[in-house]
């Protein structure tokens, strides 16, 4: 019989219930295909107690397997716990891996779920089934635990939602299309928000930045290489003449987040951008912020920094620098972390230049998915707890006191509700089909920006944040007198 007799003859298949007296044969079957990813004899036998299923548990009727001529050659399971709903099993013999069975156990599986009435579920991954199987299927990694087995590995905590699975694909299949190339060829940042880089910019925040295809990517850091102004023009002779200020003169916010996404797709920044890290170290203001108001830059009696111009570029410098960080970048972060403090995360700028940022920083505390460019104190907290982490500086209980308390008090269950949508009210600058650009033109969703970004619903990506930020809160001495 041909591999293509098993992947698509459905003939010779069956699906039925497990029952009890299968569980010594699935129990085998789990350790067999577990073995499939080359792990060593001394590890497999380190996981035979947790890849055994007794009979019992069969028996609670959420055990499924598939037969191939009456050979069972796989199974899925799933918990009899009703708050946290998981999928506990999905193996295949490692005879039948890459003939589509994990497919259609995987289909089954969904249909199984929605038949309980479930709306999603979570996976304690293999981390090698999460890149070549799992991610594949529209799960999405909301989290890491110890390993059971061995304390040392991390094991990815996924998540598949209904809700997000379609409109999920449906980005990737626009990102992986000629329209996503030919987006960034017209403008790489530009229409709001059905466009390549937003497609982009949420996988990112979602933790899916790995599903970005390759050749996009590549034709982002082409197109942004192609800038013909690689400088924040603060005086007016900075500008040439003919370059487009609002399409050719990128801002900090965008480019502190180009940064990251393109270094979360494995790129070196520095090496095919060369000039976006001296960007961020030239442009810090005098209290450890930057603004992206071109004009704060000649204020000569007040410090207009923003929230917005520094939040993005003071994570790319702390997060992706995979070396030592130089004099002149601890000197830029040990400012940016005091800038953070001394707006204790939740106070807009007390200049007359920039008084607009005090009525913007009514909304900080209330949170929002995506941000892209835009704050909330989450994301502020987690940066200065990051900073404090990983270079040892002190964060004064004080400046983080009232935000760590209102997150407490507003969300005491730690599930994230998404409380205002970053988008709303914000236009866009629109290519016609002659090829002029228009300002002040209404901007555009995709599914996946709706989806993720209902208001009162829980947010996966947020609450991944904050019980991120409790945990380096409940590591340091001094600040888990806040929790």
């Amino acid at each position: 019989m041909s591999n293509n007799d098993y992947k698509f003859n459905l003939k010779n298949l069956s699906i039925e219930l497990a029952e009890p007296s299968d569980a010594s044969f699935l129990s085998a079957l789990a350790l067999k295909s577990k073995a499939h990813w080359g792990y060593s004899e001394e590890f497999l036998s380190k996981c035979i107690d947790a890849l055994t299923i007794s009979p019992k548990r069969i028996s609670g009727g959420r055990f499924k397997l598939i037969k191939s001529n009456e050979k069972i050659i796989g199974f899925f399971g799933f918990s009899d716990e009703p708050e946290e709903f998981e999928m506990t099993h999905l193996f295949v013999d490692p005879e039948f891996i890459g003939k589509g069975i994990g497919i259609i156990l995987w289909n089954n599986a969904l249909e199984f779920v929605k038949a309980l009435g479930k709306e999603s579920f979570i996976i304690i991954s293999d981390p090698f089934a999460e890149k070549s199987f799992y991610s594949k299927m529209g799960a999405i990694r909301i989290g890491e635990r110890n390993s059971e087995v061995d304390s040392s590995r991390q094991l990815p905590i996924l998540l598949f939602d209904f809700k997000f699975s379609e409109s999920l694909k449906m980005s990737i299949e626009y990102l992986n299309s000629p329209e996503a190339i030919k987006s960034i060829e017209a403008d790489p940042y530009w229409p709001k928000w059905n466009s390549t880089w937003w497609h982009m910019l949420l996988l990112f925040e979602m933790g899916e930045a790995k599903q970005i295809p390759l050749n996009v990517v590549e034709s982002y850091v082409a197109a942004l290489s192609k800038t013909p102004l690689k400088i924040f023009p603060i005086n007016p002779e900075d500008m040439p003449i003919g370059v487009d200020p609002y399409r050719e003169s990128p801002c900090h916010c965008q480019l502190g987040n180009v940064y990251q996404v393109l270094s979360a797709c494995g790129v070196d920044v520095d090496s095919v951008l060369p000039w976006l890290r001296p960007w961020f170290l030239r442009y810090q203001m005098a209290d450890g912020g930057l603004s992206c108001d071109n004009e704060a830059y000649l204020v000569k009696d007040e410090v207009p920094s923003s929230m917005v111009g520094t939040i993005a570029v003071f994570e790319a410098i702390l997060l992706y620098t995979n070396r030592d960080f130089t004099t002149e970048e601890k000197q830029f972060l040990k400012k940016g972390a005091e800038f953070l403090i001394g707006r204790q995360l939740m106070y807009g700028s007390n200049t007359k230049h920039n008084a607009a940022e005090r009525k913007s920083a009514e909304l900080w505390m209330k949170l929002c998915f995506p941000r892209f460019y835009l704050y909330d104190v989450l994301r502020g907290l987690t940066a200065l707890l990051k900073y404090s982490e990983k270079t040892g500086d002190f964060v004064p209980v004080s400046s983080i006191r009232e935000v760590v308390k209102h997150l407490n008090q507003r969300f005491p269950n730690d599930k994230i509700i998404i409380e205002r949508k970053s988008y709303e009210g914000v236009g866009t600058i629109l290519q016609t089909q002659s090829g002029e650009w228009i300002l002040r033109q209404p901007a555009t969703l995709f599914p996946l920006l709706t989806t993720v970004s209902q208001i009162g619903e829980e947010s996966p990506f947020l609450t991944k944040q904050w019980l991120e930020a409790k945990s380096i809160l409940e590591r340091n001495p001094e600040l888990k007198v806040l929790l």
